[in-house]
C-alpha cells in the first residue's frame, strides 16, 4: 500500500520551533482542527459533544499544554489566569509577537491534556487548544 491514494482526510499543520504539529482528523470530529478548517462553525463548538479518540499515540516524553487564550493586553491574561488560579487549575502565561497567551499545564499525556481541555469548556466556557508544552522562558517577549 506504499504510494497507494488512501482517500481524503481532513488535517491540520501548525508550524512550531523545531517542525511541525500535525492534527488528522479523517472521522473530521477535532473541534479545534474543524474550526480553523471552517468544516464546523465556531458557534457550535461548545453545544457539539465530540467522541474520545479511538486510539492515541503518546511521544515519550513529550508534554503538553493547553492554549486558552491569546490576548494583546497583559492585564487581561493576568486577571484570566487569576480566575483560572482560583477555580483550581495551574495556569501560565507567555508573551510573543506582542500578544500573552495564557495556558494551564503542563501534563504528562496528550489524552490527560484533551480531557482537561474539555473540563475546560464545560467549566469555563473556555474553548482551548492541545500544543507541546514549551518552558515559559522559551517564549521571545
Amino acid at each position: 500500500m506504499f504510494g497507494a491514494y488512501s482517500g481524503f482526510a481532513q488535517f491540520l499543520a501548525m508550524k512550531r520551533p523545531g517542525g511541525f504539529d500535525v492534527i488528522i482528523d479523517s472521522d473530521m470530529t477535532d473541534r479545534f482542527a474543524g474550526s480553523v478548517c471552517g468544516y464546523v462553525k465556531a458557534e457550535t463548538i461548545a453545544t457539539t459533544e465530540v467522541k474520545a479518540p479511538q486510539f492515541v499515540v503518546e511521544i515519550p516524553g513529550v508534554r503538553w499544554s493547553v492554549q486558552l487564550a491569546s490576548v494583546s493586553s497583559e492585564d487581561t491574561a493576568q486577571e484570566i489566569s487569576r480566575d483560572l488560579a482560583s477555580s483550581g487549575w495551574k495556569p501560565y502565561t507567555t508573551r510573543r509577537d506582542g500578544k500573552s497567551r495564557v495556558f494551564v499545564g503542563p501534563f504528562s499525556t496528550r489524552a490527560e491534556a484533551n480531557a482537561q481541555m474539555d473540563d475546560l469548556a464545560r467549566k469555563k466556557t473556555l474553548n482551548g487548544f492541545v500544543l507541546r508544552f514549551q518552558e515559559p522562558g522559551e517564549s521571545s517577549k
